[in-house]
This record gives C-alpha cells, sequence and structure tokens, in this order.
C-alpha cells in the first residue's frame, strides 16, 4: 500500500492519502539455480545451542558481494570465507554418496568479547559493522583484513551498552560524505546515526539519541534521509543529524506495520507492508 507524503511538511499536517490496493504478481517462470542440489556447507564451526539461540531480529550473515567476502557469525566467533570457496565446497563431487552438508573450512575466524546480534557490511563493501548484545562498543573491520590472520576491527565507537534491534548502513555510493553512516535501533527503540569515518555517534538536539519510540528505519536510495517508523505506525522522515523533514501519518487502515521502504523509481512515496 503506497500514499503520498506529498510537499514537505515538518508540522505533520497532510492529510493521509491512501493508494489504489496493488495487484497480487506471480512470477510463475522465475527461479534459481542451485549450485548442487539442494546440498550445503557449515560455515560456523560451532552453532548456536538450542537452549540459547540468538534474538529474532538478529542478522548473523553478511555478504560482500563486490570483495567476493561471505561472514558468519556464530555465538563467540566469526567464520569468513571467499565466496568462491563457498561455492567451490558446494559443488564438489562426492561421488556416489549423496551428501547433502559437505565439509568446509572457513579461510579465517575472529574471535568475539560477546555474543553478536548483527553483521553488516557498509556501503560499497568498504567495511564490515559488528554489535555485540550488551556491547559497549560497535566494532568496525576494514574488509581487506578479514581473511587476514588476527584480524583486528579498524575502530570502536561508544554505544554506552546498548543492544541493537535493526542495523541499517546508508546506501549511498563510498564517495559520497553520507556514505560511511549507518543506521542503529536499540531494542528500547531508539534511534542512533554512527559515522563510521569519524568513528562516532552523530549528535542532533538531544544528544546521541534521534528519535525515541522507533520500531524500524530505512535510507533514502541516495541516503541523504531516512525514515523511522515509530511504534504506533506514523513515519518520522529526517535528516542524519535528527532534524525533522515530515511526519508520515499512519493508513487509518494500516493494523499491523511492518516494514518500511522508499520507492526505488526515487519517486517520494514510501511503502508499507
Amino acid at each position: 500500500m503506497a500514499f503520498s507524503m506529498g510537499n514537505l511538511n515538518p508540522a505533520g499536517n497532510i492529510p493521509t492519502e491512501l493508494g489504489p490496493e496493488l495487484p497480487d504478481l506471480f512470477a510463475e517462470e522465475v527461479g534459481f539455480k542451485g549450485v548442487s542440489g539442494d546440498s550445503n556447507v557449515q560455515l560456523l564451526p560451532t552453532p548456536w545451542p538450542a537452549d540459547a539461540l540468538p534474538a529474532p531480529t538478529s542478522t548473523l550473515l553478511a555478504v560482500a558481494a563486490t570483495k567476493g567476502i561471505v561472514v558468519g557469525a556464530g555465538p563467540s566467533t566469526l567464520s569468513v570465507a571467499s565466496t568462491q570457496s563457498v561455492r567451490e565446497a558446494i559443488a564438489a563431487d562426492t561421488g556416489k554418496d549423496k551428501v547433502k552438508t559437505k565439509p568446509f573450512q572457513p579461510q579465517a575466524t575472529i574471535p568475539l568479547p560477546g555474543r553478536p546480534t548483527h553483521i553488516a557490511f557498509a556501503s560499497s563493501d568498504t567495511a564490515l559493522v559488528l554489535a555485540t548484545e550488551n556491547g559497549s562498543q560497535l566494532s568496525v573491520f576494514e574488509t581487506g583484513t578479514l581473511l587476514q590472520p588476527n584480524a583486528q576491527p579498524a575502530i570502536s565507537i561508544p554505544t554506552d551498552g546498548a543492544t541493537f534491534r535493526f542495523i541499517a548502513p546508508n546506501p549511498a555510493q563510498a564517495e559520497d560524505s553520507h556514505a560511511s553512516l549507518v543506521a542503529l535501533v536499540t531494542t528500547a527503540g531508539e534511534l542512533l546515526i554512527a559515522d563510521l569515518k569519524a568513528g562516532n555517534l552523530l549528535s542532533g538536539p538531544n544528544g546521541n539519541i534521534l528519535k525515541s519510540g522507533v520500531s524500524s528505519v530505512c535510507w533514502s536510495n541516495k541516503g541523504k534521509q531516512l525514515v523511522a517508523g515509530l511504534a504506533d505506525g506514523t513515519g518520522y522522515q529526517m535528516s542524519p543529524d535528527g532534524t525533522q523533514k515530515d511526519l508520515i501519518p499512519r493508513p487509518p487502515d494500516l493494523t499491523d506495520p511492518c516494514h518500511g521502504a522508499f520507492d526505488p523509481t526515487q519517486s517520494r512515496f514510501p511503502q508499507l507492508t
């Protein structure tokens, strides 16, 4: 469902304008070609314990497609491998035996100071961002060092022990000034933005917490603004310094908002599904 944001209106007095219901599209002839049937590899040397699984909001697999690197987060380590080695291991011939999970050894492992909650590659796959449960800082690794022995974070950004629900790297190209920004939503609903280049959290009128009551966040396609999805179903459009640009009303028939995104055509029509 889409609705118009109209002109910028910091007061948020825009009447809600619902768009037409989107038709259901069925792509019956679209599929993905498997490398070797339903075979797979075990990327993590140690699985997550069944009685201490990560939070459902965690993101524990990251792929830097432009660098050919895949990273998986286990309970105590990061496993790093080249995408080519993963593909070759899955495609390896096991003879007559039908082996679903094939042997695999990642090229590097990185010990962690705590249980990870999120890993994500920043703009243009230049760096890997790591967050841990109740961690005192956000760790940032240069992508080029991940496959090297004893890889260490290039910088650490203090986060005051926050645990994160959502991490959203800025989608801008690496040469853009705002490409180093990463939006962070804590489990307490606080929106923070980390600047990986400066090595700190951005400050707004009320300090590092740019908005409260946030459940999700998404960047515009060029990364110049973002929309914080609030718990009451409204959208708070803002610049990275916390300045309000617009307030997107909650659609009257939206009963359970779960996701927001800018339309990829660059038009000013965010979508809620």
